[in-house]
C-alpha cells in the first residue's frame, strides 16, 4: 500500500460549533484501505461533536464515500450506480453531523475520494468521549453478553428453574425442557396413533401356491409359468402384501432413535441433579432453626418438585417410543435413512408432530438475536452508556448476594415459542419485576419512565410515584414492595459524563445552581407517593414525607480511575461510578445495602 501524491482535490474535517471550529486539513492519502486498523489515522476527531467537511476539486465529478452517509438527509447526497451514497464537491463545508443526528459511533474509518478513475484512501478514528477506546469496547461487548444472560433467565424462568441461576443445569438441557413439554402433547397422539396405524402401501410379491389357493392370474404368473412348467400342482400367483417400509416410517426410525437417546440423557441429568438437590435439602435440615434456612428449604423442594414433573414427562414420552418400536410393522422398516424430505413429514399431522420434535431437539440451543432498533440505540455513547447501566443494574439485582429472580415484564412477558428469541428493544416505560420469595421483597426496576405530576394519575402496582418538580423523567426507578405494600424507591440518572460536568459542591450553596444538580435534586426532593406504606402510615403524612430513599448519579468514573461513591446526605444524592472495566462487586454491594434500608423502614 503506497502513499498517494499530487492530490487533485482539498479535504478537510471541521469539527465543533460555529462558535469554536477546530479546521483538520486531510493531507496523506492510499492507493488501497487496509481494514485491520493498524495504520495511523490521518485525522482524529471526538464522537458526540459537530462534524462538516470542506471538500474541493477542480473536477466537479470528483465523489467522496464515507460510512454513515446514508443516514444524512437526502439532498445533501447523491448515489451511484451501485446505490452507495456520496458528496460532491461544493464551495462551503458540508455538515455532517450535529448532536441531534446520530452521531459516528467510535471506531476506525476510512474516507474514499474517487476521481478519474483514481481512488484515493484516507483513515479517520473516532474516539470516545468519557471512556477510553478499550473501555467503550468492553461495553459494548457486555451489553451484548447481559442481553444473551436476560435469554437464559427467561428460559429459566420458563422452565421454572429460575432458582438454578449457578448454571448446575446448562442450557442445553433447559433449551430441551421447553421442546419437549411444548411438543410433548401432540407427539403422545401421533405415537398412540402410529402405533396401530402407520402408513403403509399394498403391494404385489408373486408366491408358489397349490393350484386350489390361487385366486388370480396375471401375464406375469403366466410367463412364469411357461418358464417352468415342471412345476406341477404349485402355480406362481399374485398375492397382496402390506409394505410399510416407506421412506416416512424410516424417518420416524431414525428420529425415534434420536429422541430416545435425548430423553435418556435428559433423564440422567435430571436425577443427577435432582439427587444434589436433595442432598442440600438434607443439609438445611441440621440448621433448619437459622433464620431463612426453612425458606431456603422450601424453595430446593419446589425446584425438586419441577424436576421430577420433567422427569416424569420424558419418561412417559421415553416408554411411549418403547411401545411403538415393538409394533409388528416396525420391524419390517429399514435402517438408512432415505435422501430426501417425504412429503408425509409436512402433510401428515403424526408424522409432522415427531420431526417438528426432532428438529428442534437437534438445533443447536436457542439463537438470541436483537431487535434491529438496538443498531440505532447504540450509535451514541450516551445511549449505549444508558442501556448498559441498566442492564448492569438489573445483573446487579440477580447476583447471589442480592438474590432476586425475574418473573415478568419486558423480556420476561414473551413466551419462548421456537428456537429463536428476539431481545425487544428497550422503549420508554419497559420495567422487569423481580422477586426474592425469602422476605417476600418485590422490584419493579423500571426503565425511562415519565412521573406523572399530580397524585390521582398513580397507580400502585405500576407507577407509585409522582412530582410537584420540573424535572419528570428518570433514567430508571427502582419501586421496592413488601409484603406487597410499596416501601419506597430509588431513582437512578446515568450520565455520560465527568463528575465536574453534572455536579459541583461548591455550588450547592448558590441560588443558580447547574441544570444538572437541579435535577436531580429535585428528583429528591419533590417525589411524592399517596400509596407509601399503605395501610400503615397516615394518608397526612404520607404527602409530607419523601419515598425516595436516594437519587443515584451514575457516571464512567473520575479521571484517576477507581471507584467512586459519595454520598450528600442533605439532598438525598449519591454519586456513584460504573465504568465497563471495573468490578460490580462495590455497585452490588451499595444496592444492596440501599435495598435493606428501605426494607427496614418498612418493617
Amino acid at each position: 500500500m503506497a502513499i498517494q501524491s499530487s492530490i487533485p482535490f482539498q479535504l478537510a474535517l471541521i469539527s465543533g460549533p460555529e462558535w469554536n471550529q477546530t479546521r483538520l486539513p486531510v493531507t496523506r492519502f492510499y492507493d488501497q484501505a487496509r481494514l485491520d486498523g493498524v495504520i495511523e489515522p490521518a485525522v482524529v476527531i471526538k464522537e458526540n461533536t459537530e462534524l462538516a467537511i470542506s471538500f474541493t476539486s477542480a473536477n466537479p465529478q470528483a465523489r467522496l464515500y464515507m460510512d454513515g452517509l446514508e443516514t444524512l438527509p437526502q439532498e445533501r447526497l447523491a448515489e451511484d450506480s451501485s446505490g452507495r451514497s456520496y458528496l460532491s464537491p461544493a464551495p462551503l463545508p458540508i455538515p455532517l453531523f450535529s448532536y441531534i443526528d446520530y452521531p459516528l459511533i467510535p471506531g476506525y474509518y476510512w474516507l474514499e475520494v474517487v476521481l478519474s478513475g483514481q481512488h484515493y484512501f484516507t483513515p479517520m478514528l473516532v474516539e470516545p468521549k468519557r471512556l477510553t477506546r478499550a473501555q467503550w469496547e468492553i461495553m459494548r461487548k457486555e451489553l451484548n453478553s447481559e442481553l444473551y444472560k436476560l435469554a437464559l433467565d427467561l428460559i429459566r424462568q420458563s422452565t421454572g428453574v429460575g432458582e438454578d441461576r449457578q448454571g448446575a443445569l446448562p442450557l442445553e438441557l433447559l433449551h430441551r425442557f421447553i421442546v419437549i413439554r411444548r411438543h410433548f402433547p401432540s407427539v403422545m397422539a401421533a405415537l398412540n396413533d402410529l402405533l396401530s396405524r402407520a402408513n403403509y402401501q399394498v403391494r404385489k410379491t408373486y408366491r408358489l401356491l397349490p393350484l386350489y389357493r390361487v385366486r388370480e392370474f396375471d401375464d406375469r404368473a403366466a410367463r412364469s409359468q411357461l418358464a417352468r412348467p415342471d412345476r406341477g400342482d404349485r402355480l406362481a400367483s399374485p398375492v397382496p402384501e402390506v409394505n410399510y417400509d416407506l421412506p416416512e416410517n424410516r424417518w420416524v426410525k431414525h428420529i425415534l432413535r434420536v429422541v430416545s437417546k435425548y430423553l435418556t440423557d435428559f433423564c440422567a441429568a435430571i436425577a443427577t441433579h435432582s439427587t444434589h438437590i436433595r442432598h442440600q435439602v438434607d443439609a438445611l435440615a441440621d440448621t433448619i432453626e437459622l433464620p431463612g434456612v426453612e425458606t431456603g428449604r422450601r424453595e430446593k423442594q419446589k425446584l425438586l418438585a419441577v424436576l421430577q414433573d420433567y422427569e416424569e414427562t420424558a419418561v412417559k414420552m421415553a416408554k411411549a417410543i418403547e411401545l411403538l418400536r415393538r409394533a409388528p410393522w416396525y420391524t419390517q422398516v429399514g435402517n438408512t435413512l432415505p435422501t430426501h424430505y417425504p412429503q408425509a413429514l409436512a402433510s401428515d399431522a403424526r408424522y409432522n408432530a415427531l420431526y417438528g420434535l426432532y428438529r428442534e431437539l437437534r438445533a443447536d440451543g436457542v439463537e438470541v438475536a436483537l431487535d434491529e432498533q438496538y443498531t440505532y440505540q447504540w450509535k451514541r455513547t450516551d445511549q449505549l452508556y444508558e442501556l448498559w447501566c441498566f442492564i448492569k443494574l438489573y445483573h446487579a439485582l440477580v447476583d447471589p448476594s442480592i438474590g432476586f429472580q425475574p418473573k415478568s415484564g419486558w423480556l420476561f412477558d414473551n413466551p419462548l415459542a421456537s428456537s429463536t428469541m428476539l431481545i425487544p428493544v428497550f422503549e420508554a416505560g419497559a420495567g422487569i419485576i423481580l422477586e426474592r420469595e425469602t422476605d417476600n421483597v418485590t422490584l419493579h426496576l423500571v426503565y425511562d419512565e415519565e412521573l406523572p405530576r399530580q397524585s390521582q394519575d398513580t397507580d400502585l402496582e405500576r407507577l407509585p410515584l409522582f412530582t410537584r418538580g420540573i424535572n419528570n423523567r428518570p433514567d430508571g426507578r427502582l419501586d421496592v414492595y413488601y409484603n406487597s405494600y410499596y416501601a419506597g424507591s430509588i431513582i437512578f440518572e446515568f450520565k455520560y459524563r465527568p463528575l465536574h460536568g453534572f455536579w459541583d459542591t461548591s455550588a450547592i450553596i448558590n441560588a443558580l445552581r447547574p441544570k444538572a444538580m437541579n435535577q436531580l435534586i429535585s428528583y429528591a426532593s419533590d417525589i411524592r407517593s399517596p400509596h407509601l406504606h399503605t395501610p400503615y402510615l397516615d394518608q397526612r403524612w404520607r404527602h409530607a414525607i419523601s419515598p425516595v430513599h436516594e437519587v443515584w448519579a451514575v457516571f464512567p468514573g473520575t479521571a484517576n480511575g477507581g471507584s467512586y461513591n459519595e454520598l450528600h446526605e442533605d439532598h438525598g444524592v449519591r454519586l456513584i461510578s460504573l465504568a465497563p472495566d471495573e468490578k460490580l462487586g462495590s455497585f452490588v454491594a451499595a444496592l444492596a445495602n440501599a435495598i435493606n434500608t428501605i426494607l427496614a423502614k418498612a418493617k
